[in-house]
């Protein structure tokens, strides 16, 4: 499954696609829940609306998975499953972009709400704290002032009261020196008067301490509280900032929903186009397919073997060595069963060759090198039983018991007895223009070894020649109308005269053109 929630398109068999999209659905099911319902939110409000949306999402998914089950029932070809597939895919993702971008902007809003409401009441809390606590910090500091005047005030007094005691001291031992009762009397009044002065003094400057200390605990009281109030202010800027920073989260993800809204509805475009070239596709294919099937019948009635013939092959033209010509002004004129037939009751007929029409044809003796011709088609006959006959010697050549090979003594093809079985090869074609001559009674292929001498290879059937064995292969060749067979290290098949060896020599030319008689051979159909 892709990022778009997609699938490949499934394999033969029509219910697992509808397993397939069950299972599909169900995940983006999941998936979009998991998404809208872990977006944290203290708004009883908001988290209503995530519901109500998880509900219509799934009510949705619901929809377009019966729609796409019923559609798959209903599609005529696995191409169109495919199609259906791939669209309800798109349409899911589709979905689930829009939901999850639904969600994350209601889950924003509320934050964002939240965090306003409570910033506001912060703020608003904060006003008040910095108008008691300014209001308190001009208490306190009134009260330090006044403290501060007392304690003057309180050491004035007991400046003063410092020296009424020192007259009375003065007073009192001027009287024990005079001893005089009037000033002995007027010195106890002034010690009394010292000692309230003092007590006054003691008390002041109790009174004053405890003012100054309860101004100075107020003081540092609202600087404590001044400090905490600069604390929770940098702490609102800082929510303040996280405010903001969330509102553009929230445009940010707004934005990418809404090219996910974008790329889904170019998904589904696309998608549309496909199965409208998927459709195409399959008619084309039904269309191919119908004239594939005409064709095949075309090939297989214009290329059903004859009896007879062994293969037949389009597009070369093999020229010279005709043994035959037919046309529509001949007698029998040229079709295909005159053709063949003519081919089969001639002993030097190894192929015919037609044009396409099949009105001409002609005999071939020898397969030599083809050339691209588009307007040939050639049957190949089946050559189980023939004569490797030298005409000039009138001998076929003889596979001997012994594995040599020797040419018979003289006598012509049509005096060949029945059981004379040592002369008779199997013509076998091994492409490439490449022929092997398979002795059926030996069980074995005729050969020409490094030495230039014929004869035969091991045992092994005719169908059954090794790639690796060079020694038996041979090209069958022309020059001049004379048909020469050339065997390894280009040696030619040689006869040296009647009931003698037969061996490999290089190519002889009479008068420089033609092929010398102990070279030339026919191959002629045995009876």
């Amino acid at each position: 499954m892709n990022s778009y929630g997609t699938t490949p398109p499934p394999k033969p068999g029509g219910s697992s696609t509808l397993y397939i999209i069950v299972f599909f659905l169900c995940v983006i099911s999941a998936m979009a829940g998991y998404f809208y319902f872990k977006q944290t939110t203290t708004a009883t409000a908001s988290q209503k609306e995530l519901e109500a949306l998880k509900a219509r999402s799934d009510a949705q998914l619901k929809e377009l998975q019966t729609k796409t089950e019923q559609d798959i029932k209903n599609a005529a070809s696995e191409l169109e499953k495919a199609s259906i597939l791939e669209k309800a895919n798109i349409d899911a993702a589709k979905l689930k972009f829009e939901t999850q971008a639904k969600a994350q902007q209601e889950a924003l809003a509320a934050k964002e709400a939240a965090g306003a409401a409570s910033i506001q009441a912060q703020q608003e809390a904060l006003k008040r704290a910095q108008a008691k606590i300014d209001s308190d910090m001009a208490a306190a500091t009134q009260a330090v002032r006044e403290a501060t005047a007392l304690k003057s005030a309180a050491t004035q007094v007991k400046a003063d009261a410092d020296i009424k005691q020192r007259q009375a001291d003065e007073a009192m031992q001027n009287a024990q020196n005079t001893n005089d009762a009037n000033l002995r009397a007027i010195a106890q009044e002034k010690s009394r008067i010292a000692a309230e002065a003092a007590a006054k003094v003691a008390d002041a400057d109790r009174r004053a301490n405890e003012a100054l200390n309860a101004a100075r605990a107020e003081a540092q009281r609202v600087i404590d509280l001044n400090n905490r109030l600069q604390a929770v202010t940098a702490n609102n800027a800082q929510l303040q900032t996280q405010a903001s920073q969330s509102a553009q989260a929230a445009q940010t993800a707004q934005a990418q929903a809404a090219q996910a809204t974008q790329s889904a509805q170019a998904a589904q475009a696309q998608a549309a186009q496909n199965a409208q070239a998927a459709q195409a596709a399959q008619a084309q294919a039904a269309q191919n397919a119908q004239a594939a099937q005409a064709a095949q019948a075309a090939l297989t009635a214009a290329t059903t073997l004859p009896d007879g013939y062994a293969e037949v092959v389009s597009g070369f033209d093999f020229p010279g060595n005709d043994v035959f010509h037919l046309h529509g002004g001949t007698n029998p004129v040229a079709n295909q069963t005159n053709c063949l037939q003519q081919c089969r009751t001639n002993a030097e007929c190894d192929m015919v060759a037609f044009n396409n029409t099949k009105q001409l044809c002609w005999g071939k003796s020898v397969i030599t090198s083809g050339v691209a011709n588009s307007d040939r088609i050639n049957y190949y006959r089946n050559r189980p039983s023939v004569f490797l006959y030298f005409p000039s010697h009138v001998c076929p050549i003889m596979l001997h018991a012994d594995r040599s090979a020797w040419t018979k003594e003289q006598i012509t093809v049509q005096n060949i007895p029945l059981g004379w079985t040592w002369e008779r090869f199997r013509v076998v074609r091994l492409g490439n223009g490449e022929f092997a001559f398979h002795s059926a009674i030996h069980n074995r292929f005729l050969r020409m070894n490094p030495n230039g001498y014929l004869e035969s290879s091991d045992q092994i059937n005719w169908n059954a020649l090794p790639n690796n064995w060079s020694w038996e292969r041979f090209k069958i060749k022309t020059k001049d109308g004379r048909t020469y067979i050339e065997g390894i290290n280009n040696l030619v098949i040689t006869a040296n005269g009647a009931s003698n060896r037969v061996y490999g020599t290089p190519l002889m030319l009479t008068n420089g053109t033609t092929v010398s008689d102990r070279q030339w051979i026919k191959i002629i159909d045995a009876p």
